[in-house]
């Protein structure tokens, strides 16, 4: 049996670019629920509404109580010096449910590595890290001049009315 004299080459051929197709880089992204990155969306418009009721507590002055609500809606995503993504947050509060929305403030929230940093006033707080697990504990003020603070994860994954899969972060547990 004779063998064609390009058979060899086009055997080479076909093994070379099956080689330098394999060594292709390319970037695979891990699905967001193994790290729990879903428990922070950062997709433009996305907003969360909180009623708030803050006490504070001084000695020798009566209590000071305010009502409100507060929401947090997420805008345009920039780029940092880094080229990391920065997404813009935006503040809105209100004294009543009659009232529009008035703006608040401006801050930003990016991922950072295993980590969500939330800066507040010109004040990057460290919000959530991953992968996410109970009992899991982290120092949120790492990247501030603030005293450390611990945060922890608690009931992970646990369902909440009709939410089929919550946590609890618990940053300060204060009775004083």
């Amino acid at each position: 049996m004779k063998r064609s004299p390009y058979f060899f080459s086009f055997i080479a051929v076909i093994f070379i670019a099956s080689f330098f197709s394999a060594c292709t880089e390319s970037i695979i992204e891990p699905p967001s629920n193994l790290f729990g990155t879903s428990f922070y969306p950062l997709q433009k418009g996305h907003f969360t509404e909180y009623s708030v009721e803050e006490i504070i507590y001084k000695e020798f002055v009566p209590t000071d109580t305010s009502r409100y609500f507060l929401r947090e809606e997420n805008g345009d995503t920039l780029t940092d010096l880094t080229g990391g993504l920065i997404q813009k947050v935006f503040l809105y509060r209100r004294y009543d449910s009659l009232q529009n929305w008035a703006l608040d403030s401006v801050w930003n929230i990016r991922y950072d590595f295993n980590r969500v940093v939330k800066t507040e006033h010109n004040t990057p707080f460290i919000k959530m890290v991953f992968p996410l697990k109970s009992d899991l504990t982290w120092d949120g003020n790492a990247l501030n001049q603030f005293e450390s603070e611990t945060y922890e994860v608690s009931d992970f994954r646990k369902s909440y009315e009709q939410f089929g899969s919550t946590l609890r972060i618990t940053h300060r547990s204060d009775s004083s």
